[in-house]
């Protein structure tokens, strides 16, 4: 209330920060607040009974932040989806990190934040592994930006199970792939789309640095077109040209280079045959 009086005109600049800072923190308690009452939704029996039958047992996953959900859904007018999420949240805040819940009512935190530690150490094996990442970015969690507190988290979740960390990266790479191209938005209706690549870090990387590489020599000789322009011209290069000789590899017409990439299934090396 006290804070609801202050005029901001009426003082110096550093004070005004100081009122921004004060209401961000108002706001986080608030959030808190809201939580502790969504969870509280979820906990009651009303939407814990499920009115599926007991022969869909084995079908059938009753979610009771489904059904609160559903209620808040309607009653703040959000989609069905951001509700369900805000929810299942909220649960997941004061049963499995009370800490944060704490520092996001105190205002040490905001709802980002707090989301952000919920979602980055849901992959831990067990509570107490994931209580012990948590204590360990509380406390410089405040200070920090989003990305920043978003790079340590991921930093701690490796260190507290590196075994798990290395699991899910193989699983990840088991899913790299890349897209059929879609219309892009904006630009679709000026014929414009997007490709989406998805794979290990350091494979992406090796394309990036190959295309930046090739795309600088060419500016470097004078070719007037930006960097991003020459590096897209390069990887589409690559396509045109497979497409006009019938094979992907050496554009030279006297080269028989062929590049055989094993499967990552079979565990065979990469090999070449160059002329």
């Amino acid at each position: 209330a006290a804070l609801a009086e202050v005029d901001p005109a009426e003082l110096p600049t550093h004070d005004v920060v100081l009122v921004a800072r004060a209401w961000e923190r108002l706001k986080a308690h608030a959030e808190a607040q809201q939580v502790r009452v969504f969870a509280e939704l979820a906990a009651r029996p009303e939407y814990h009974r499920c009115s599926y039958p007991d022969t869909a047992a084995g079908t059938h996953e009753h979610r009771a932040v489904q059904g609160a959900g559903s209620e808040i859904s309607l009653a703040l007018a959000w989609s069905p989806g951001r509700a369900t999420h805000r929810v299942a949240a909220a649960v997941e805040l004061v049963d499995d990190l009370p800490a944060t819940l704490a520092a996001l009512a105190a205002g040490r935190i905001d709802g980002d934040k707090a989301r952000l530690i919920a979602e980055r150490t849901r992959c831990l094996p067990d509570l107490a592994t994931r209580r012990a990442v948590e204590a360990t970015v509380l406390p410089t969690a405040e200070r920090k930006t989003r990305t920043a507190l978003d790079a340590l988290l991921r930093r701690e979740v490796i260190t507290a199970d590196p075994t798990a960390a290395e699991q899910r990266r193989q699983s990840a790479a088991d899913r790299r792939r890349v897209e059929r191209p879609e219309p892009a938005s904006p630009g679709a209706e000026d014929g414009m789309a997007q490709l989406f690549l998805y794979g290990p870090a350091e494979d992406l990387t090796a394309l990036w640095t190959a295309i930046d590489a090739a795309a600088r020599h060419t500016h470097n000789r004078g070719d007037h077109h930006t960097l991003d322009q020459l590096r897209f011209d390069t990887l589409t290069g690559l396509g045109w040209t497979a497409l006009n000789l019938g094979h992907l590899g050496c554009c030279h017409p006297t080269c028989l280079a062929t590049s055989q990439t094993s499967s990552t299934d079979t565990g065979s090396d990469t090999t070449t045959a160059a002329s």
